[in-house]
């Protein structure tokens, strides 16, 4: 198991299950695994993102530390975030940080988009649920 897995493993025994901030010193964490604190960076920025359902604060300098949390998984947030009316711009920009963040193709976002569109759709309630439906529908493809 190489550097990278177990700082990884290390954080994620730390971690409570609950929306608790686990605060870690990168410099401290460096020591104990023989490492530079950069590698502590690179561990935290490509392993712990809000796509894989983590929150992280970061203050750097000599007392710096990190905070990282578990916020849940990307379809809730979603879903969390367009609540139970949306109209079409919103609608719109959803997807567009969806797709900006790789969580869509470009054909996934085109197709959602044209589905939400203010054409289509006249309620925004309706917008709301038709667009919880896609993400859930998705989520659920790439699960198995």
């Amino acid at each position: 198991m190489g550097v990278s897995d177990r700082i990884e493993t290390f954080i994620l025994e730390l971690l409570s299950d609950e929306d608790d901030w686990l605060r870690l010193k990168r410099n401290e964490l460096a020591e104990v695994f023989g490492c530079a604190p950069s590698q502590i960076n690179y561990v935290i920025a490509t392993r712990f993102t809000p796509e894989k359902g983590y929150a992280v604060q970061s203050r750097r300098g000599g007392g710096g530390y990190v905070m990282i949390r578990r916020t849940g998984t990307l379809e809730r947030r979603i879903e969390e975030s367009i609540g139970q009316s949306l109209d079409a711009k919103k609608a719109a920009a959803v997807i567009s940080g969806l797709f900006a963040r790789g969580a869509l193709t470009s054909s996934e976002a085109a197709i959602m988009a044209a589905a939400v569109s203010a054409d289509v759709v006249k309620s925004d309630e309706e917008r709301s649920a038709l667009l919880k439906s896609m993400v859930r529908a998705l989520a659920d493809s790439r699960k198995g």
